[in-house]
């Protein structure tokens, strides 16, 4: 005799939110089955995932972990990415009643609120935060080991997982280090990282690459009143813009392998570079007056990323109208690489980003779509930097304007106070 299974439902409530489950009873033994976790209600999930952060350790490992159960589950649940890891100075003392000591902190812009930190990450980033020394690419962090000031001591660290990466140990503690940037899904065994160091020099260490840092010397390869200002890595190449607007790509080695090079390679984009020609009008004119420059891709299409850091300025009569512009400060331009110009000009002037937002400052340059997907809170055609003075702000290519990211009224004294040192996504 087959026996009849039967179903029945169960009412859940969470607050003000009613949830119905369904649970399977099997008719041969009344022994009930329970319903699958990825049907689960999405405002419970939600309401439950907010309960959990009180009592995780970090949010910033409780989030990704729910999001990671299942698709429906990262579907209800939103993203954190992305974040800025910020530095804010501590209430109780001093003229402004804030000590001078900082902790350090990320905030979501998704989520709209600040993400906590791991003890142990708080207290590396704060003891970097101060020199900027804090790189971020893929869902990891680099940071410097020792407390030496200028040591290029430097481990890749993921806040989620906790594992850590020792790099190679670089004896000389004078050199300036500009950004550091590194292949993505670092390992021990395999691990690829890159340093602006000394304005015209690159640093690289590579595992299983003579186990140190080696020095790429650009003399000859850039103007010499030329200087390193940006490095983004791309599909196996590290990509480094310059002040006056150039770029050179660099090669590095693989050791080993069918695929062994034995030195790195640097090579420029093309034809000899002329800053009046390589770039249209007015911009043969505006790259004098623009040293902040940063490079991003967008799926496979290259831009460069200008602003104004210094004071406003009004430049010479440019050709080839003989007009003058003025640049304010922390006014931005966007250039889009095009080299198939009927003209000798390399760039255009972009007046979008294909529906992408970007990320740009000493983290690797990331671009997400933001047409109303996952993260529907990120503006598309909008540049995300930081400015001079630690703000995270936002410039939308539509109005040409630029705003702070923070200015709801409930994070008034994180728009004041928060000086933020990169972008983090959480991989």
């Amino acid at each position: 005799m087959e026996a009849q299974g039967g179903s029945r439902k169960r009412k859940v409530t969470a607050g003000d939110v009613d949830g119905t489950v369904d649970i399977v009873e099997d008719g041969g033994d009344g022994e009930l089955r329970r319903p699958c976790w990825a049907d689960l209600n999405a405002d419970i999930l939600r309401r439950v995932a907010r309960v959990g952060e009180f009592f995780s350790l970090t949010q910033s490992e409780f989030l990704p972990v729910v999001r990671a159960v299942c698709g429906p589950w990262r579907t209800a649940m939103p993203p954190a990415s992305p974040m800025f890891i910020y530095t804010a100075a501590l209430p109780g003392g001093g003229d402004d009643g804030r000590v001078p000591g900082r902790f350090a902190s990320t905030f979501s812009l998704t989520l709209a609120r600040q993400v906590e930190l791991s003890i142990e990450m708080d207290v590396r980033l704060t003891l970097n935060a101060s020199r900027a020394t804090v790189g971020s690419s893929g869902g990891w962090l680099a940071v410097k080991e020792g407390f030496h000031s200028r040591a290029m001591e430097w481990i890749l660290m993921h806040p989620v997982t906790g594992e850590k990466i020792r790099l190679p140990y670089w004896g000389r503690d004078d050199r300036w280090v500009g950004k550091i940037v590194f292949a993505p899904s670092p390992t021990a065994d395999s691990f690829t990282v890159v340093a602006i160091a000394d304005y015209n020099q690159l640093a690289y260490a590579v595992a299983g690459y003579k186990k140190r840092w080696c020095v790429v010397n650009l003399d000859g390869k850039i103007d010499d009143s030329d200087r390193l200002c940006d490095v983004v890595y791309h599909a196996g190449r590290f990509y480094c813009a310059t002040e006056m607007g150039d770029m050179v790509v660099v090669s590095l080695p693989f050791p080993g392998g069918r695929r062994r090079r034995r030195r790195a390679r640097v090579d420029g984009v093309g034809r000899m570079f002329d800053p009046k020609s390589a770039f249209p009008a007015p911009y043969c004119t505006l790259y004098r007056h623009t040293a902040s420059k940063h490079l991003v891709f967008c799926k496979d299409v290259m831009y460069q990323v200008w602003r104004n850091s210094v004071c406003t300025v009004t430049t010479a009569p440019a050709a080839p109208d003989r007009h003058r512009y003025r640049v304010v400060k922390d006014e931005v331009f966007v250039l889009r690489f095009d080299p198939g110009r009927r003209d000798k000009a390399w760039w255009s002037e972009a007046s979008d980003l294909g529906g992408h937002a970007v990320f740009i400052g000493k983290n690797n340059a990331v671009s997400v779509r933001a047409d109303g997907g996952e993260r529907p809170w990120v503006m598309p055609n909008c540049v995300y930097w930081i400015d001079s003075d630690g703000r995270a702000m936002v410039f939308d290519m539509a109005t040409r304007t630029s705003k702070p990211c923070v200015q709801a009224a409930g994070e008034k004294e994180l728009g004041r106070l928060h000086r933020a040192i990169c972008w983090y996504f959480v991989d």
